[in-house]
């Protein structure tokens, strides 16, 4: 029950919650695979899964996707899946008429013909009846995680460093000592298991609940974490877990060789008599098991029968003797007491490398560093400067409009409006952003009075620095528009060893980033400079002759203005599925 609110809390506050949904679907689905399912199982899972579904789909983001998108359908199929093991367990047990009950292995093979029939007869039936469009396809995020990075089919997808690979170097980076532990943990968590014991004839059975969901979100998060690289951030705490237990055993083994054979063995024993008074009833308890219609009979006791039962009795309550730890000795010991020692001083670099890197990960993101050649220290500021510049110089309700990735900024530090932010879901209005800033200045124009009052840029390779600058973005800009408007063409767009392409070159982009700063760019014509700021990492200009009536009618009516029909209607609506593994 808590579960399922806490889900329904996650699904209203992190885009993410597609990974908890399926992770707590596959442990579900492990736990059956392995033979560990209980009617327990069964329950809690449906809880989870109805209670967490129905809030699910009061978001009016989400809505039907729950029942209808391909990332929500391992969740489903485990919810009548359990159900339908639940069934079986019937038949195992003789409950339902004409069956009876069944060995453990004569229950295996029926629940295995069971399962394989049902499922091809599923399949088929779903083939058949059901309408193609009745499940969604994946996303094109989801689909980067099974595809290569440019094959996604979304050039949107495509254009985000987030959604790239990740390198070795970050590992090594965020995670330190806890990278190379982590299998070595791993690996004791799955020999740990029933099954595993069984196999090397430890013969201790646990519970494996725990260890079988450890295990399997250790392999998806490090998969996906290998695939994209702002998951990452997955795979740390099933790390962490695995190193802890890696550690953990050091730490236990390293504390046995440093006592003495004789504690051991004292310590031993103890465990031994604790576990055979564990099993063997007391007196007390077969006394209190008689019934009330049953009387004691008094036996007669011999001489000193008294004396006898009291120092028994005594001797039973008498503390048991702690045996006395001391140091044990020899090699064993010497190289517990090293690996004591060791853990102390990776724990002290481990902690030392998280301190430093938590202090650089604390500065300000837009705010940076950058050293002269004589070695003077450089505060590159300039992204606040332009912000706050707008803020401070432009009307309330001026429009900024800028390629997406800074909107959240614009929006946030200059409090004004932008056309598109992170959370702009509409690849078709992204798009047309595409196409104004990769479009000549004239046709570029043209469609952005009807939209903006200012256009903003990064131009941070003025100083050296291609990290963010909108130039290095246009062959991703050319790609989304011209998915969108086939008007334009991708090919066409492109940056070389040789330099930039010519459409680049007479792109609105490039004339608004180089316009005063390279000798080869031409005045500019319909735009007017308002700001470039002191380090030109940011340029902003003033869209001449704003079209007021589109701009009166975009406050009113919340959509495009009639001046922009025919633009519109060129759109071609981007269609997931058509571009699957297509590479960009």
């Amino acid at each position: 029950l808590l579960a399922g609110l806490a889900y329904v809390y996650l699904v209203y506050a992190w885009g993410g919650y597609i990974f908890v949904l399926n992770m707590i679907a596959g442990h579900a689905g492990c736990l059956c695979a392995t033979g560990h399912f209980t009617v327990n199982l069964q329950k809690s899972y449906s809880l989870f899964y109805v209670i967490g579904t129905a809030g699910a789909i009061t978001l009016p983001i989400v809505k039907w996707k729950p029942l209808r998108d391909m990332e929500h359908l391992a969740a489903m199929i485990a919810f009548f899946g359990l159900h339908y093991f639940g069934i079986l367990e019937l038949f195992r047990l003789g409950y339902i008429p004409g069956f009876k009950k069944m060995k453990k292995s004569e229950f295996h093979r029926f629940r295995l013909n069971a399962c394989l029939y049902t499922g091809v007869a599923i399949v088929a039936l779903g083939a058949s009846v059901l309408p193609e469009d009745l499940v969604g396809p994946l996303s094109a995020r989801v689909r980067g995680l099974f595809v290569a990075h440019t094959k996604t089919g979304n050039p949107l997808v495509d254009s985000v460093a987030e959604h790239q690979a990740t390198s070795p170097a970050m590992y090594q980076i965020y995670f330190h000592w806890v990278f190379y532990l982590f299998p070595a943990g791993a690996l004791l968590v799955l020999v740990s298991t029933t099954h595993v014991s069984k196999l090397l004839n430890r013969g201790k059975q646990t519970r494996d609940e725990a260890k079988y969901f450890v295990l399997c979100l250790t392999a998806v998060a490090y998969y996906f974490s290998q695939r994209m690289s702002r998951l990452v951030l997955l795979f740390a705490f099933p790390a962490s877990i695995c190193a802890g237990v890696a550690v953990g055993t050091a730490l236990d083994w390293s504390a046995q060789q440093l006592v003495s054979d004789e504690a051991k063995a004292d310590s031993d024993d103890e465990e031994e008599e604790d576990e055979k008074e564990a099993k063997t009833p007391s007196k007390k308890s077969k006394d209190t098991a008689t019934t009330p219609a049953e009387t004691p009979v008094a036996t007669p006791q011999k001489d000193g029968g008294e004396d006898d039962a009291e120092t028994k009795s005594k001797k039973k309550k008498l503390p048991k003797k702690k045996a006395a730890v001391s140091v044990g000795g020899g090699l064993t010991g010497v190289l517990g007491a090293l690996v004591f020692l060791a853990v102390g001083y990776a724990g002290w670099v481990f902690f030392e490398h998280c301190h430093g890197l938590a202090v650089r990960m604390s500065d300000p993101q837009i705010i940076g560093t950058a050293w002269t050649k004589a070695g003077d220290r450089v505060i590159l500021d300039d992204y606040r400067e332009a912000y706050w510049w707008l803020r401070d110089n432009t009307a309330e309700d001026a429009r900024v409009l800028s390629w997406w990735d800074y909107g959240y900024q614009i929006n946030g530090l200059a409090n004004r409006t932008t056309l598109a932010d992170g959370n702009t879901w509409n690849h078709e209005h992204i798009a047309l952003i595409g196409k104004c800033l990769m479009s000549p200045e004239e046709e570029g124009w043209k469609i952005i009075r009807h939209l903006a009052d200012y256009v903003l840029v990064w131009s941070s390779q003025h100083i050296g620095s291609g990290s963010g600058d909108d130039l290095m973005k246009c062959p991703h800009m050319a790609r989304i528009g011209g998915s969108v408007f086939k008007d334009m063409d991708p090919k066409r767009y492109y940056i070389n060893k040789q330099g930039i392409s010519q459409a680049i070159f007479d792109s609105v982009l490039y004339k608004l980033h180089s316009f005063r700063l390279s000798e080869s760019v031409p005045e500019v014509t319909y735009f007017e400079e308002a700001y470039t700021s002191s380090h030109n990492m940011v340029r902003i200009f003033a869209v001449k002759d704003v079209d007021e009536e589109s701009k009166d009618f975009c406050k009113t009516h919340r959509e495009y203005p009639p001046a922009l029909k025919p633009i519109i209607a060129k759109a071609k609506a981007f269609d997931q599925k058509a571009h699957w593994g297509q590479a960009r």
